[in-house]
């Protein structure tokens, strides 16, 4: 979906105003039209001794506030004309109202009005979300809003070509739109529940690709059980899923080795999946070794890299939420603190029985030790007793 740049049409502010209004007001007889366009004629009147509107923000955006509560359906006009209409309001709106707070309840109740007209109106629709889509500033979290809406129309009419979703795109939106990890892991999901339901699995599991977050890996598990993927286990994106939900770097380099023309089929970043797989790796190393050291070597090893790469490398993993942990260059190891799983089977049921069985074993020591602690500090206390006893009697 490229990006377009909203055009004001001639005139000033006032004019087109009133172009605005005339359009909404279509259909309606002449004492209605009339008492329907007066109020927006005296608000754009200048009392004498105030600020021109051309000087005053806030009027202007009372104003275009108050022609956007009166938009209640697409009108009566032409796909053309229907279209000029939105594109001129929605310019105000993002150019009045730049802060996301300020403008988000104009943009949900436009999306709202536009989603509901009629399927035969259908086309012009998919234009007027498009161009709300793309007359919103890059870095929007209302895009993300706008988008979902278009996703679900396109969904729902089975039209998902319509919308021509690319893999880049989705990226790039992500990196883009001022959201959090969650609400970004929240949209992939959204985007690959639409692919499931319209049976397209390829795309499914190549739109999963997008991020390499815990939460998206989250989703790669649930992919895994996506009824809609058993009929593509023999493709090679299937078993690509399965490495990156439970693999490591090793088999992904085996997979590369036979199928490197997926990677350019699908669109997928040579450089970006081997980074990503080499911190998922990374992560799969540190749940195992929770509460302990891991040698720079050891992580070099699996990574593929050199030993002096290593610290950025977990840096990076731990700012990805994958593990947490403390560097220690003096013994040029890792001390595993947290660790995120990416499977839980019966290899991971018998790290955590070894890892209870070792805590439950140092607290009984703990215990010991205090145990033995108390029973000196009350020996001691005992004996210092009797000293005070017995000086007491030779003072006497």
């Amino acid at each position: 979906m490229a990006d377009a740049v909203a055009v004001f049409s001639e005139g000033t502010f006032e004019e087109q105003i009133q172009e605005l209004v005339n359009y909404l007001a279509r259909g309606l007889a002449d004492e209605a039209r009339a008492a329907y366009i007066r109020p927006f004629q005296e608000a754009l009147l200048t009392p004498e001794g105030k600020k021109p509107l051309a000087e005053d923000a806030d009027r202007r955006k009372k104003i275009i506030g108050m022609v956007r509560e009166k938009v209640v359906g697409l009108g009566e006009g032409t796909d053309r004309e229907i279209e000029g209409f939105f594109n001129l309001l929605i310019s105000h709106l993002v150019t009045l109202f730049t802060s996301t707070p300020d403008l988000e309840p104009h943009v949900s109740a436009l999306v709202g009005t536009i989603t509901a007209a009629p399927e035969t109106q259908t086309g012009i629709v998919y234009r007027v979300l498009s161009n709300l889509f793309n007359g919103l500033p890059r870095k929007s979290s209302l895009r993300r809003d706008v988008y979902l809406a278009l996703l679900k129309l396109a969904s729902d009419q089975g039209d998902l070509d319509v919308l021509q979703i690319e893999r880049a795109d989705v990226k790039r939106w992500l990196s883009e739109w001022e959201i959090s990890e969650e609400e970004g892991a929240t949209f992939l999901e959204t985007v690959a529940e639409a692919f499931r339901k319209a049976g397209d699995a390829k795309r499914l599991i190549a739109i999963s690709y997008s991020t390499c977050s815990m939460s998206a890996r989250n989703l790669l598990r649930r992919l895994l059980r996506v009824d809609t993927l058993e009929a593509v286990q023999d493709h090679p994106l299937y078993s690509l899923l399965k490495i990156f939900s439970s693999g490591d770097l090793a088999q992904y380099h085996s997979w590369e080795f036979e199928h490197a023309s997926i990677l350019a089929e699908f669109g997928m970043d040579k450089e970006v999946l081997l980074r990503k797989i080499r911190l998922l790796t990374l992560a799969s190393i540190a749940s195992a070794k929770i509460g302990r050291d891991v040698p720079y070597a050891e992580v070099a090893s699996a990574l593929q890299v050199q030993e002096n790469e290593v610290e950025s490398w977990a840096i990076d993993a731990i700012r990805h939420k994958l593990i947490g942990g403390k560097l220690s260059q003096a013994t040029s190891s890792i001390h595993i603190t947290r660790s995120s799983t990416r499977a839980f089977g019966t290899s991971q049921w018998q790290d955590l029985e070894a890892q209870l069985v070792q805590w439950k074993t140092n607290l009984t020591e703990v215990s010991k030790v205090i145990a033995q602690a108390r029973k000196i500090a009350a020996g001691s206390s005992s004996t210092a007793g009797t000293a005070r006893t017995a000086v007491a009697e030779v003072g006497a």
